[in-house]
């Protein structure tokens, strides 16, 4: 079960290595490098699924349903790119999906990697009360919404700047 959860993390490494690489790249490798980051986010979606069911995590249906809506998001993503909507490509992929993977990293993967743990252990059960995940959410679920949408990262000119000198600030254009 550690082999599982040291190929999980280095999944997740490569994962973030490619959001870095997509924000760094130039504009002729946008669409090739959105895509390799979709298929190795599709391909660690899966593998953890292969895990969450070998070993019944009793978690599994928010799991998924939180990753179909990321895949959802991401593929849409992906047509607009391939029509060179690159500056999108560069937001949605090497920010916003790199925001959402560390709070799905550090709240139900961290649930999954405890169950297995607690499996490998021996222990029978593991009960984690919901506003222990997401505390600061629990107090006020608008605040965190409103740092994913609206990052400051936003203001600073000199980030996910392209080859064209576009400074960023309109994603959608």
């Amino acid at each position: 079960m550690q082999a599982a959860l040291n190929a999980l993390n280095q999944r997740c490494a490569q994962l973030r290595q490619q959001a870095r690489d997509l924000a760094l790249c130039p504009d002729t490798e946008v669409p090739r490098v959105f895509k390799d980051l979709l298929d190795s986010l599709e391909q660690l979606f899966a593998f953890e699924h292969s895990l969450m069911e070998q070993h019944h995590f009793p978690a599994s249906r928010c799991h998924v349903e939180q990753r179909a809506r990321a895949l959802r998001g991401l593929h849409r993503t992906h047509s607009q790119v391939g029509c060179g909507a690159c500056h999108k490509g560069r937001y949605v992929g090497a920010h916003l999906l790199m925001h959402w993977f560390e709070l799905h990293n550090e709240t139900l993967d961290a649930c999954l990697a405890a169950w297995l743990e607690c499996l490998q252990s021996g222990q029978a059960a593991l009960t984690v009360p919901r506003r222990a995940l997401w505390p600061e959410i629990m107090q006020d679920p608008r605040n965190y919404a409103q740092t994913l949408l609206q990052p400051s990262e936003l203001n600073d000119k000199n980030n996910y700047s392209n080859s064209s000198g576009q400074d960023g600030q309109s994603p959608g254009k």
